[in-house]
C-alpha cells in the first residue's frame, strides 16, 4: 500500500529516475570539457491498482489533482516531496471490479517566487510611526519566543504524519512544519528511519511550537 496526499492506492512496483546535465565543450586538445554539473529533476514512475469500495472517489481525485497541477506527497518504498502528476493511465480489465489499473508518472518541481518588492515613499511621520511599531513588535515577538512551547500529539491507530500536519485539514497545519521536518525530529516515533508508514502507535509526536 502507498499514499498520495493521504489516498490509499495499491502499487506493484516503484522506478526513480536520477540525472544530471553536464553540458560539454570541446577543447583543442583532450576530452571534451565540462564546466558544471546540475542535477535534474527526479522522476517517479509506479504502477498498481485502485480497488474497495472507495475507488471510484480515489480515481476521481487523482484525476484531478492530475488535471490541475496540484502538489502531491508520495509516501511508498519511496517518499516523494514537491511533485506533480505528470501522466495517470487506467486500464480496467474484467477482473477488478469497481476499480482499475493504473501507471503514474510524478516529477519533483521547484517553485519560484518573485523578488521584486514595491516600495512606496515614507513622509518622516510615518517612518517615525514604523520605528515605533518596529520597536514594539520586536518586544512581542521576543516575549513570545521566550514563552513558546512545543506541541505533542499521542499517536493513535490510523494517523499518518500527513493527516496530522500537511493534509489541507490538519488539525497541526498552523505551526507550519513539514512531513520530513516531524520525522527528522521524532525518530523514536519510527520503527524505521524514513518510513514514514512505521509510525509507531502510543508515540509522543513533536508537530510544531505555539
Amino acid at each position: 500500500m502507498a499514499l498520495i496526499n493521504n489516498l490509499y492506492v495499491f502499487v506493484e512496483s516503484e522506478s526513480l529516475q536520477r540525472g544530471i546535465d553536464a553540458p560539454e565543450h570541446p577543447v583543442e586538445e583532450g576530452i571534451d570539457l565540462t564546466d558544471n554539473v546540475k542535477r535534474k529533476a527526479c522522476v517517479l514512475s509506479i504502477s498498481g491498482e485502485v480497488v474497495g469500495k472507495d475507488a471510484p472517489s480515489i480515481m476521481s481525485k487523482l484525476n484531478e489533482m492530475h488535471n490541475k497541477g496540484v502538489l502531491v506527497t508520495y509516501i511508498g518504498r519511496n517518499i516523494f516531496n514537491n511533485a506533480i502528476i505528470i501522466s495517470f493511465d487506467t486500464d480496467h480489465p474484467n477482473t477488478i471490479m469497481g476499480g482499475c489499473a493504473f501507471s503514474m508518472e510524478l516529477r519533483e518541481i521547484r517553485i519560484s517566487k518573485s523578488s521584486y518588492v514595491p516600495t512606496k515613499k515614507k513622509t518622516t511621520a510615518t517612518k517615525k510611526k514604523t520605528q515605533s511599531s518596529t520597536k514594539q513588535t520586536t518586544k512581542k515577538t521576543t516575549t513570545k519566543k521566550a514563552t513558546s512551547a512545543k506541541v505533542y500529539h499521542k499517536v493513535k491507530k490510523g494517523d499518518t504524519v500527513w493527516a496530522l500536519v500537511a493534509a489541507k485539514n490538519a488539525p497541526y497545519k498552523k505551526y507550519g512544519k513539514s512531513c520530513d521536518w516531524v520525522m527528522k525530529n521524532n525518530p523514536s516515533a519510527f520503527s524505521r528511519k524514513n518510513d514514514f508508514g512505521t509510525l509507531k502507535i502510543g508515540a509522543k509526536l513533536w508537530v510544531g511550537n505555539k
